[in-house]
């Protein structure tokens, strides 16, 4: 009793996680910045839960369910990856920054964790429909979302927008001067954006909305002959909310994707043999909508979607190669996880215009996080995934069809103990509601509390859609069998995965969890009943799982193996609980106390700081360098609080107390400078102050000091137009005529590829490196390259 109730309360948890996800989906850098680390943190305790589950319900191994080589491989490698990415975040701290590395790296032990608990809980059918129904009702929640932005949020920014530019930008925390290449990528992205829901990338939205597709798909497919008129006009209308809301994302990938996984779905489910017409019929119909998609986008949308898509492409070669080429001279541990965007810099091709922050491609982003090691256990997993896959539907097709397949009573806390239909939908439905519905309930009461509601008009519209949908897609999808639940699986996870071929995404949680959840589906350890006539070359099977290699000499597995198993089951029964303990001491150490005490003084002195004076900010911002030894973020902030009390002083170093403050300045410049690592974009900030602080009062060092960091940044940033030029200024007025030619000339170079406007030095908005005095007290003196470069030698052919 005690067992069932632990695997009813791990159900709970993961809803909760399912739904946190997609208010806090962590996109974009976020994952570097800790925004994730309390979703690792509630992915640990559905592990936690389960593990004891499992563990009560362990007292006779003979009740436990099988573990075959396979459903072993299925267990540890997760394990083994996630571990040895947290290996090479420790790694990589040598050109990294650790902080960065370990919060990322938490999301990959997050993902092993999830994938080992669900694979438990999805052993009964009734977890996986439940579960399944949530997926779909976060994805409705999500294209309502996104379709509200694009009719009614994205259009009134870009009119206020329009009104105060300077307002918008401050309020986005970008420094973007007028005519600064960075102003101009804002406003494309602004422009031509399209809705992003809760996510910071459209391509993120796009993943959920692929996976939500193909549910609600599977759904048509499946149940279209036991529907009602008006259910199936239910599940069109879901169907095309999320279909209007993947166009409006405007992603490609996703969208090739939703309709191969469609094509996918049809294919394999079927006997093409016994269905033929069926199936053609419904291919047809695929493609005519698909037709019809791409006839609208060239009448009534934009054209560029099409005329794009080649350089969209090209664009994701060149960051391929430059991970190939990161890899070759790092293939231990890569760039680290949390460290891909300032590594990137060093390799990243020089026509290439973008700096990406992972190389949008599952492989290629698990290749840069953890070297080859990674890469290997990735495509190991991943066989490993293919094979489970084929063998279950191999042992699905020997049940027969309309037989709704359910585990046999196996006392481990998680399966459920008998196949009956109160057991098959309504008491696994009311655990994840019950889960689902606390974390929504927790979510806005947590933003009431801290002054951060989500998108409030957003979700009026999408809340109560989202859960008629669910309630709604319950009345089918609770009825569902295994072999179909099976399909379902297969489908959303080649149509995720197609598309993070091609798009990022694989470390986002709000996208990530679904992927984790599908692949527990298909690797579900489903125990199937015991039949008494089978084909041949398949014999009786008590309690096996469906993962297990069938064996043509008579039974699955003779007595010597199957004590085997039943020992690793019982080692894993006693160890997991322990490791999944461990596992949560460690991120609350070594991760939430020291952000969490950082991000909390940081916010107290955002709060306040329009009014305290400079001792204040000191003394705090010095606290949270202290809380949080890794972190580069509270020393940058307490950096450029020195830099400004200097230049506005009135006098420099014939005051006592300024060259106190010269002094302390540049053992925090330094010292940033340790913990960033090898990050041109620090050193370009630090850079930045260092060169200001010379064009105020016009002193030597600060102009060495400048030269020495800006010779840094570009070694560190060969391809950037913008640090080129910069050094190209400062190492003019250093005296140092060879270097200052050569990077001048390099600029210039580097500004004519790629054909990107953005990258035109007229565009490029550099300090002036000669001393201007009082007037700079305010804000650094900028200009475009072009003009402060107008005199410097002709360009020439720049290796």
């Amino acid at each position: 009793m005690r067992s069932t109730l632990f695997g009813g309360i791990a159900a709970t948890v993961l809803a909760g996680v399912l739904v946190y996800a997609q208010y806090h989906p962590s996109d974009s850098v976020a994952v570097e910045r800790g925004d994730a680390l309390w979703f690792c943190v509630f992915c640990l305790l559905v592990l936690i839960v389960t593990a004891f589950a499992e563990r009560l319900g362990a007292r006779d191994p003979k009740q436990n369910a099988s573990s075959s080589r396979l459903s072993l491989v299925l267990d540890l490698v997760p394990w083994l990856l996630g571990g040895w990415i947290m290996i090479a975040a420790f790694g990589r701290s040598n050109i990294g920054n650790l902080r960065l590395g370990t919060n990322e790296a938490w999301v990959w032990i997050s993902a092993a964790a999830i994938f080992y608990a669900a694979r438990r809980l999805f052993a009964h059918s009734m977890w996986v429909r439940a579960s399944v129904t949530l997926l779909l009702g976060c994805a409705i929640a999500q294209g309502v979302h996104g379709l509200h932005q694009y009719f009614i949020s994205l259009p009134q920014m870009r009119i206020a927008y329009q009104v105060n530019p300077e307002q918008m930008l401050q309020l986005a925390g970008i420094d973007a001067p007028p005519g600064s290449s960075e102003r101009m990528v804002f406003e494309n992205r602004l422009r031509d954006g399209g809705p992003t829901g809760t996510f910071a990338l459209a391509n993120s939205l796009a993943g959920v909305l692929v996976m939500g597709g193909m549910i609600a798909l599977a759904g048509l497919w499946f149940r279209w002959s036991s529907m009602s008129v008006a259910q199936r006009v239910g599940w069109i209308g879901l169907t095309a909310t999320l279909l209007a809301s993947l166009i409006a994302t405007g992603s490609r990938s996703a969208i090739v994707a939703g309709f191969l996984g469609a094509a996918f779905l049809l294919l394999s489910s079927v006997d093409l043999g016994r269905h033929r017409r069926t199936v053609i019929g419904a291919l047809m119909a695929i493609g005519l909508l698909g037709g019809g998609v791409l006839g609208g986008v060239l009448t009534w949308g934009n054209r560029e979607w099409f005329e794009q898509a080649p350089a969209s492409l090209a664009f994701r070669l060149q960051y391929w190669r430059s991970t190939i080429a990161m890899v070759k001279e790092m293939p231990l541990f890569g760039a680290g996880p949390g460290n891909y965007q300032m590594i990137y810099e060093q390799f990243r091709e020089p026509s290439a215009n973008e700096q990406i922050a992972e190389p949008h491609n599952f492989f290629f982003e698990t290749l840069a996080s953890g070297g080859w090691i990674a890469a290997a256990l990735l495509v190991v997993l991943s066989g490993a995934v293919g094979v489970c896959w084929v063998r279950q539907r191999r042992l699905l097709a020997e049940n027969e069809p309309s037989e709704n397949l359910q585990a046999p009573e196996i006392n481990d806390g998680v399966h459920a103990t008998d196949g009956s239909p109160r057991e098959r939908g309504g008491n696994a439905g009311w655990f994840v509601w019950f889960g689902a519905g606390l974390s929504f309930l927790l979510v806005w009461a947590i933003g009431f509390l801290s002054w951060s509601i989500p998108d409030l008009e957003a979700n009026l519209f999408s809340i109560p859609l989202s859960v008629a949908a669910m309630v709604l897609a319950w009345s089918s999808l609770s009825g569902m069998n295994d072999r179909e639940l099976h399909w379902l699986g297969a489908a959303a996870l080649v149509a995720m995965m197609i598309h993070l071929t091609i798009a990022g995404g694989w470390t986002v949680p709000g996208v990530a969890i679904g992927v984790w959840l599908i692949s527990a589906v298909i690797c579900r350890k489903v125990a199937v009943r015991e039949r008494e006539t089978l084909k041949p070359g398949f014999e009786t099977r008590v309690q096996g799982d469906l993962d297990r290699e069938p064996s043509s000499a008579g039974q699955i597995s003779g007595n010597e193996n199957r004590s085997g198993d039943e020992n690793r089951s019982t080692k894993w029964n006693a160890v997991m609980p322990v490791l999944a303990v461990v596992l949560l001491g460690g991120i609350v150490l070594v991760s939430i106390l020291p952000v969490s005490r950082q991000q909390g003084l940081l916010s107290a002195i955002g709060n306040t700081r329009g009014r305290a004076d400079f001792a204040s900010l000191d003394r705090l911002l010095g606290q949270a360098m202290a809380a949080d030894p890794w972190s580069t973020e509270a020393a940058r902030w307490r950096t450029d609080v020195y830099r400004w009390q200097i230049v506005r002083a009135a006098e420099d170093n014939a005051n006592p107390e300024n060259a106190a403050l010269r002094e302390t300045w540049h053992a925090l410049v330094e010292q940033t400078k340790r913990r960033g690592g090898e990050d041109p974009s620090l050193y370009r900030e630090l850079g930045t102050g260092q060169l200001h602080v010379y064009q105020r009062f016009g002193q030597p060092n600060d102009l060495q000091d400048a030269l020495q960091t800006f010779t840094e940044a570009a070694r560190w940033s060969p391809s950037n137009q913008w640090m080129a030029a910069q050094l190209a200024e400062v190492a003019k007025a250093a005296g140092d005529a060879e270097l200052a030619t050569t990077m001048a000339k390099r600029a210039e170079w580097l500004a004519g590829l790629g054909f990107n406007m953005g990258r035109m030095l007229d565009n490029q908005m550099i300090l002036e490196a000669r001393p201007l005095g009082i007037r700079v007290a305010t804000e650094p003196q900028r200009r475009p390259a072009s003009e402060l470069l107008m005199n410097q030698s002709p360009l020439t052919d720049v290796p």
